[in-house]
């Protein structure tokens, strides 16, 4: 099945100067390093290697010290309300974006506030897709992933909800030996929904 590219407001990461851009392999994931920016891109090809992956997250999750701050992406389990996503984040972790899907498929990107239900926006966007895709076409069936910073605590509090798949903070040691400042880790959801959900509905 073709993937729909719904995104109205991508927050596109770009590394710039690709003379300058450091590519490695760590740990089933793909590490692109320019000057103080990095993107980490999981290298998943089976549903062994999803859950090694998410086994060795959770290592380096608790491997920070303790009240230290770290950026995150959070893959969910399932696509959440607005509500359920604020409410598992809570107040003390700062949200850069949120990824959506679509229903019945495709998946978007919006920053942080996310003005969901209020945005006439949307659903202007949404009605003209409608067109194209069907009545049954619904942009947000849900969020499935959030890009946040946040200390330890409560990464580890929100790791352990029934509502996430993965907490992944990425390869810090490696990151900060480059001297990154800036890094941007995509979520999982694809592999999620290849390797565990989809085998869960055949």
């Amino acid at each position: 099945m073709g993937i729909l590219a719904v995104s109205l407001i991508v927050s596109a990461f770009t590394l710039g100067d690709k003379q300058n851009t450091v590519e490695m392999k760590v740990f089933h994931m793909k590490l692109l390093i320019a000057r103080d920016k990095a993107s980490v891109i999981p290298d998943i090809h089976s549903k062994e290697e999803l859950l090694l992956f998410v086994s060795e997250n959770k290592k380096r999750l608790y491997s920070l010290k303790d009240g230290e701050v770290a950026s995150a992406t959070i893959t969910f389990n399932r696509p959440l309300s607005k509500e359920e996503v604020l409410e598992l984040l809570g107040s003390n972790v700062k949200i850069l974006a949120v990824r959506y899907k679509s229903y019945p498929e495709g998946i978007g990107q919006l920053p942080y506030p996310m003005e969901v239900n209020e945005s006439e926006e949307l659903k202007l966007l949404e009605k003209k897709l409608k067109q194209n895709f069907g009545e049954e076409f619904k942009l947000i069936e849900g969020f499935i992933s959030a890009k946040v910073i946040a200390p330890k605590e409560e990464l580890i509090r929100i790791s352990k909800s029934r509502n996430v798949f993965d907490v992944n903070i990425g390869p810090k040691s490696t990151l900060d030996s480059y001297g990154v400042k800036y890094v941007t880790i995509e979520d999982v959801w694809w592999k999620y929904e290849k390797y565990i959900l989809k085998q869960q509905k055949s």
